[in-house]
C-alpha cells in the first residue's frame, strides 16, 4: 500500500477558527499529488454545538488526472445513559443547595473529612432490603423497594439476590440456587473477583479511608452487587434492555439528599452495582463484560468525585465527568477484557462499531440531545452515540499508549478532555499532543482499515498508521487491546458493514467533535473548496 499522506488545510485556504470576523467565503483550489484515493475530511472543532451541512464548507469543480476511476461506494445521507443524566439533575440540586457554604442552614460542616471504612460482613443466607429500578422506563424508571438475600460471598463482593426472582421462569429468568459449582451466583462472584485486580490495577482502586462525611458514605470492605430484573422487563422486548449500571447516588448520605433538594432519591448508602437477572440467565458472557464496565464507572466516581472532593474540602461543588468520558473509559475497560473473559464479538463492544462506520457524523458527545437517525426510528440515538464513544476509546488505546494511556486518564486528578490532555502529554511530553490532535487524527481509523505493515508499525508522529487494525500489548500483561478489522466485523458469520463515506456533494450535519469523509474520486488532480473564515471546522486532506 502507497503511503498515506494527512495535510491539514487550514494554511492554505485562510480559515481560521479562532477568527470573530463578519462573515466571508473563501475559495481555494487544492492540487493532490497522488494517483490514488483522494477524501477531504471536515471536523466539528466544537465540543458541545453542532454545525449543519450548509456551513461545513463546499467541494466543487474536481477534475481529474485521466479517465477516473471512481470506486462505486455505498453513500449515506442525511437523514444515554439515562440514569447518568438523572445524576446529573440531582447534582445540580445539591450544588445550588450548597453554593451558599460549606456549612449548611442546618448547621452540618460539608467540609469534614473522616476516616475508616464500612466493615459491616455480609453471610450466604443475610437478608435485608435495597431500593433499585423496579418499573417504568428508561427514560422515567420506577424506584421500588427490594427483598433481597446474600446468595455469595466473594474475595471482592457480596453478591444479593432478589427474592422473587425464583418465581419469574415464566419470564426466562432461570437461575441455578444449588450448592454446586453451577451455582449462578458462585460463577458470578469468581469472574469479578478474577477482574478485581487485574482492572484495579489499570483503573484504579474503589477504596478510599478518608472521605466527607456529611457527603458520602464510607468505602465497602468488599463491593455489593444486586442482581433483579432491572426496570421490570423480563417480559418485553429485550433487545435494548438494561444490562446492569451503577447508580452515584448510593454513594451519597441518605442525610445529604435530604437536606439538599433531593430527598426523592433513595440511596443504599453502599458502593455497589445492579446487574439485570434476564441477561445473567440467557445471555451471561454479556453480564461478564458488564461486570467490568459498571466496576469502572463506581472506580471512576471514587477517583474524580469523591477523592477529589475530599482532597478539596472547602469545594463547594460536587464534580462529575461528562457521561461521554464515564461511558468511553468503562467500554475501553471491555475492550481490554475481551480476551480474558473469552467475549464473543456479539457480546463485546466490537458489536457497536457497524453503527460508528455508518454515523460517525453525529459526534461522540451530545449524549444529553436524543435526535432522530432515522425515519422508522429504527436506530435510537443512544445506539449511535454509544458507537461513536466507544470508537473514540478505541482509537486512543490502540494509537496512543494501550493500557499505559489507560492507566493515566483513569487515575489523574482531571476529568474530561483534561484527563485525556494529561495522559497524552504524560506519555509524549512536549510533541503537542493533545485532545484537539487526537481530534485530527480520529477519522483515519475509517480509511486505515487494513492489518499496517512492520514499515507502518514503525512510523510515529504525523507518519503514523492510525487504525484499530493494531494490537496493541504491553510485556505479559493479560489485558490489551486486540486488532480490529472495521471493515469486516463478522458476528455470527454475518457480512460486515463497512465504513460508509459521503460523496463529494453532501452537505453533512456534524455533532460536537463530528466530523464526516468525503471520498473525492481516484486520480484528482485537483478540486475547490468553499469555506468560511469563520468556521470551526478543521479540513483534512487525505491521499492514499
Amino acid at each position: 500500500m502507497k503511503k498515506i499522506a494527512f495535510v491539514l488545510l487550514l494554511a492554505c485556504i485562510f480559515v481560521n477558527t479562532g477568527c470573530k470576523h463578519n462573515a466571508e467565503k473563501k475559495t481555494k483550489t487544492v492540487y493532490t499529488k497522488t494517483d490514488g484515493n483522494v477524501y477531504l475530511v471536515k471536523v466539528n472543532t466544537l465540543k458541545k454545538t453542532e454545525i449543519s451541512g450548509n456551513e461545513t464548507g463546499k467541494i466543487s469543480s474536481v477534475s481529474t488526472r485521466a479517465a477516473s476511476n471512481d470506486f462505486n461506494l455505498p453513500v449515506i445521507k442525511n437523514d444515554n445513559s439515562i440514569l447518568d443524566a438523572q445524576n446529573k439533575q440531582i447534582i445540580d440540586k445539591m450544588n445550588e443547595s450548597l453554593s451558599n457554604g460549606a456549612r449548611s442552614a442546618s448547621g452540618v460542616d460539608y467540609s469534614h473529612v473522616a476516616t475508616g471504612k464500612n466493615t459491616t460482613p455480609y453471610e450466604k443466607g443475610d437478608t435485608r432490603t435495597f431500593n433499585s429500578m423496579v418499573g417504568g422506563t428508561l427514560q422515567n424508571g420506577t424506584n421500588g423497594v427490594l427483598n433481597v438475600t446474600c446468595q455469595y460471598v466473594g474475595q471482592h463482593c457480596y453478591i444479593f439476590d432478589d427474592d422473587t426472582n425464583k418465581n419469574k421462569t415464566a419470564k426466562k429468568i432461570n437461575l441455578n440456587y444449588e450448592d454446586t459449582d453451577e451455582n449462578t451466583f458462585k460463577i458470578l462472584a469468581d469472574m469479578f473477583d478474577k477482574c478485581y485486580d487485574l482492572e484495579t490495577q489499570i483503573i484504579g482502586s474503589p477504596v478510599y479511608n478518608s472521605y466527607r462525611d456529611s457527603i458520602f458514605v464510607p468505602s465497602n470492605e468488599k463491593i455489593v452487587i444486586l442482581v433483579s430484573d432491572l426496570y421490570g422487563d423480563a417480559n418485553k422486548p429485550n433487545a435494548e434492555g438494561v444490562a446492569g449500571y451503577f447508580y452515584p447516588s448510593d454513594m451519597f448520605s441518605q442525610t445529604f439528599l435530604n437536606n439538599n433538594n433531593a430527598g426523592h432519591i433513595k440511596s443504599n448508602q453502599l458502593q455497589m452495582f445492579y446487574i439485570d437477572s434476564y441477561f445473567l440467565s440467557q445471555a451471561p458472557q454479556t453480564i461478564y463484560s458488564t461486570l467490568v464496565h459498571e466496576f469502572n464507572h463506581m472506580i471512576n466516581y471514587v477517583i474524580k468525585t469523591v477523592n477529589y472532593m475530599t482532597a478539596k474540602p472547602n469545594n463547594n461543588t460536587i464534580r462529575t465527568c461528562d457521561t461521554w468520558f464515564t461511558e468511553m473509559l468503562a467500554m475501553v475497560t471491555e475492550d481490554m477484557f475481551i480476551d480474558e473473559l473469552e467475549t464473543p464479538v456479539k457480546d463485546s463492544p466490537f458489536l457497536r462499531l457497524p453503527y460508528f462506520n455508518l454515523l460517525y457524523h453525529y459526534g461522540f458527545r451530545n449524549w444529553n440531545k436524543d435526535f432522530k437517525v432515522t425515519e422508522d426510528e429504527r436506530i435510537s440515538s443512544s445506539a449511535v452515540i454509544y458507537a461513536n464513544t466507544y470508537a473514540f476509546g478505541a482509537f486512543l488505546a490502540r494509537n496512543f499508549g494501550g493500557t499505559s494511556l489507560i492507566k493515566q486518564i483513569a487515575q489523574n486528578e482531571y476529568i474530561d478532555e483534561g484527563a485525556i490532555n494529561n495522559a497524552l502529554n504524560t506519555l509524549y511530553p512536549n510533541q503537542g499532543i493533545d485532545y484537539d490532535y487526537v481530534i485530527g487524527k480520529f477519522p483515519l481509523i475509517l480509511i486505515n482499515t487494513r492489518a499496517p505493515t512492520q514499515q507502518q508499525l514503525s512510523q510515529t508522529g504525523e507518519n503514523q498508521y492510525y487504525s484499530l487494525n493494531r494490537t496493541v500489548k504491553e510485556g505479559n500483561s493479560k489485558l490489551y487491546f486486540k486488532a480490529v478489522d472495521l471493515a469486516n466485523i463478522k458476528v455470527d458469520d454475518q457480512t460486515g458493514i463497512a465504513p460508509q463515506f459521503f460523496s463529494k456533494n453532501d452537505l453533512v450535519t456534524l455533532g460536537p467533535n463530528g466530523f464526516s469523509v468525503h471520498y473525492l474520486g481516484f486520480n484528482i488532480k485537483s478540486f475547490e473548496l468553499s469555506v468560511d473564515i469563520n468556521s470551526a471546522i478543521d479540513y483534512y486532506l487525505v491521499e492514499q
